[in-house]
């Protein structure tokens, strides 16, 4: 633990010192820039009086040892020049040209600029009172920088030091209490019982899932025939009963499914295999399961194709679960509203019906605590948890009862 904490205060010191550098370096850099632009805005307006006076026949005297002046020909070659001091110069050079230069003992800011006959013209000013003032500021931040390392340096062993010997002599004391013998032999008993009980419990939950999975196995197998055949006796014999009983039978079977999935997820089996879904093609899917003859459910979609990125066989019990709630719970012969809706990077699927009833928000997603089983919206809950996405339940008063919405959120993927 000691360890953990003072590797952590040690990052902290680091990160804080080389803050405090990078800003004494940036601090630096904006007075320099800034005396270099103050100086050169005067450099640019004195070269020009200079030029007019000279090239006007004017006399110009410049000041002594303030401001330097050459004049050279198109070729480069020295013409005149204050003080009988070459300034550097290069044909090479960028016109115009700033630059700073020492001349002796001295520091100068000069310019350097070619006419429009061919003419260069240079001009310089004294820049060494500036230039020392800069090196000042330099050595000022370099002594503030090293201040605060010596300040970082005294906190860390006159203060942090001792409060981390503190803390590693407290944990070493609270560790040879905890394994004290006495200590455990008193303690042994009762983590062996806490112990078996927990073990006790696991197994019981995987009996029970054990149980849950071979009985929904063992009944789903012979209904899956006994659905078959009766669509076969259906095809030959025309009876109302006979629809009647393969309503029910299936809806026995998508119950069983629902259990199994409930069995799966409980024990971790289920594998969620994410890929490209055409929503359109799913929601009609479903709408032609639940709705063949298109009495029951209205199905609204945007103009353009929407693909999601989530498991298919998971996205189609999902809302499997919803629609059948919206179908069963809702009122007599309502109509159910499927639509789609796209924000951004997201797309929403949204069941809407009306219920005499309002939803008991306190048992939303939890299994056998409200007036049905709730099965199904526990499932369907976890299974988008799984999968990634989000499922919500809202409502809303209105004149023939409950508006009931389940919405799902699915993350968009290119079609």
């Amino acid at each position: 633990m000691k360890r953990f904490i003072k590797l952590h205060l040690n990052l902290f010191f680091a990160i804080f010192l080389l803050l405090f550098a990078f800003y004494s370096l940036v601090l630096y850099m904006v007075v320099e820039r800034a005396l270099l632009a103050s100086v050169d805005r005067h450099i640019a307006d004195d070269a020009r009086i200079f030029e007019q006076s000279y090239f006007l026949g004017k006399d110009f005297e410049p000041r002594p040892g303030y401001e330097l002046y050459a004049i050279r020909t198109p070729d480069g070659s020295l013409l005149e020049a204050s003080e009988d001091i070459s300034l550097p110069f290069s044909k090479d050079w960028t016109m115009p040209d700033l630059r700073l230069i020492k001349v002796g003992d001295r520091f100068y800011r000069m310019l350097t600029y070619k006419r429009k006959d061919g003419f260069y013209v240079q001009y310089a000013v004294n820049f060494t009172s500036e230039k020392e003032f800069l090196e000042r500021l330099k050595v000022f931040l370099f002594l503030s920088w090293l201040s605060f390392l010596l300040i970082l340096a005294g906190i860390y062993l006159f203060t942090v030091r001792s409060l981390l010997n503190s803390i590693k002599r407290a944990s070493d004391s609270l560790f040879e209490y905890r394994f004290d013998e006495k200590v455990y032999e008193e303690l042994k008993p009762f983590m062996e019982k806490v112990y078996e009980g927990i073990k006790r419990i696991r197994e019981s939950a995987e009996r029970h899932r054990n149980i849950l999975l071979a009985l929904s196995h063992s009944v789903k197998t012979p209904l899956s025939t006994a659905l078959l055949l009766l669509e076969d006796l259906m095809r030959s014999h025309k009876d109302d009963r006979l629809k009647t009983i393969h309503e029910e039978l299936w809806r026995l079977e998508r119950s069983l499914s629902t259990f199994l999935r409930m069995a799966k997820m409980e024990s971790q089996q289920d594998l969620i295999k994410k890929e490209r879904c055409n929503l359109e093609e799913v929601l009609k899917g479903i709408v032609r399961l639940y709705d063949p003859e298109g009495k029951r459910i209205r199905l609204s979609l945007l103009e353009e194709p929407l693909c999601a990125y989530c498991d298919r066989d998971v996205l189609l019990e999902v809302l499997g679960v919803l629609v059948d709630n919206a179908i069963r719970h809702g009122i007599e012969e309502g109509k159910v509203d499927i639509r789609v809706e796209k924000d951004g990077e997201y797309a929403y699927v949204k069941v809407s019906n009306l219920s005499e009833k309002p939803v008991e928000d306190r048992v939303l997603f939890k299994p056998f605590e409200g007036r049905h089983t709730g099965i199904g919206l526990y499932v369907a809950y976890n299974l988008c948890k799984m999968m990634g996405c989000d499922l919500n339940i809202g409502q809303e008063r209105v004149e023939e009862g409950y508006r009931v919405e389940a919405s799902l959120k699915l993350r968009l993927s290119l079609c």
